[in-house]
């Protein structure tokens, strides 16, 4: 297994994060939702025109992880004024799940908000895997939404870390 690259995307990467997004969602959700509610998500989250215009916000950061030259896994945060990271994203191939890429991603989005006093993310209730993963890192649950990243419809856990420089 070659190394595994932490880094910011540039536009050439759209579509691999595209594809991947995708793939994952598909693989994780595929017994949650209905393959109408995964297609719908796609089209709408993870189009390439989407994601393009989140790479060039500001106040944002996205991350990929590279191995070799195949994008493994991704990142999305946003940097908000309280000194709160949201993490709105964190997906991994399924075929490198469970080998640290996650983690080297959540510890990069750290080093660049070295300032920030907690991170709250958006989860699926029924996404073991990320509940498992999420709470080993720290987070707590702190409350409910009924409607996950903001116009989706579908309820979630909010969970938030805080995080010890503070």
């Amino acid at each position: 297994m070659s190394e595994i690259i932490i880094r910011e995307a540039q536009p050439g990467d759209i579509r691999s994060v595209s594809d991947l997004l995708i793939k994952t969602w598909q693989a994780t959700y595929e017994n949650i939702y209905t393959s109408d509610q995964i297609a719908d998500i796609n089209r709408r989250w993870h189009n390439e025109d989407t994601l393009l215009k989140q790479l060039n916000a500001s106040n944002q950061l996205f991350l990929v992880a590279e191995q070799g030259s195949v994008i493994k896994g991704h990142l999305l945060a946003r940097y908000l004024f309280d000194r709160t990271i949201l993490l709105r994203r964190l997906y991994i191939m399924p075929d490198v799940q469970g080998k640290g890429i996650g983690k080297k991603l959540y510890q990069q989005m750290l080093k660049t908000f070295p300032d920030a006093k907690s991170v709250r993310l958006e989860v699926e209730g029924q996404n073991l895997r990320a509940l498992q993963f999420y709470r080993a890192l720290g987070f707590v649950n702190v409350a409910r939404t009924d409607d996950c990243g903001g116009s989706s419809g579908i309820p979630a856990l909010i969970m938030e870390r805080l995080l010890e420089n503070v």
